[in-house]
């Protein structure tokens, strides 16, 4: 488990070492373990953003926000839960649309979550090229489309 510094907040550093224990599990196959993993620094990656870090730092909090959603993702599809798998991607998209369209947010952290977004959106593409169809992806494509909607 990954404890905050000093200050209480989660850092970029825990969410780096988090990430790498996951993915050496994963190599091992340690599959649960990797989830388990995975999901904790997906939770760090979301402290991040819902704390300073983001401010400061746009572009690394939000990529860590998307590389901790897929790498949950591909441990997911390997554990054979599919759906779970494609929530997870659907998740880091409707995320940063989000983001994107929220003319609140620091503008920053919008160019970031906008620069990102092709990086899910073609990786919802990319599931839909080796799986094929799939309802949760296409109504999260969708949305991308529809300024009001925000979520799959």
């Amino acid at each position: 488990m990954v404890t905050p510094d000093a200050t209480g907040s989660a850092t970029l550093p825990q969410w780096q070492d988090t990430t790498r224990r996951a993915i050496a599990c994963a190599a091992e196959g340690h599959l649960a373990a990797a989830r388990q993993l995975h999901a904790q620094a997906l939770g760090i990656a979301r402290a991040l953003l819902a704390g300073g870090q983001a401010a400061a730092r746009p572009d690394d909090c939000l990529a860590a926000l998307v590389v901790a959603h897929h790498n949950l993702a591909d441990v997911l599809a390997a554990l054979g839960a599919q759906a779970l798998a494609v929530d997870e991607l659907c998740a880091a998209h409707d995320t940063l649309r989000t983001l994107v369209r929220d003319a609140a947010a620091d503008p920053a952290l919008r160019q970031a979550a906008w620069r990102h977004h092709r990086e899910t959106h073609a990786a919802l593409l990319l599931y839909l090229r080796a799986h094929g169809p799939d309802d949760a992806i296409a109504r999260c494509l969708a949305a991308d489309a529809d300024p009001a909607e925000t979520a799959h």
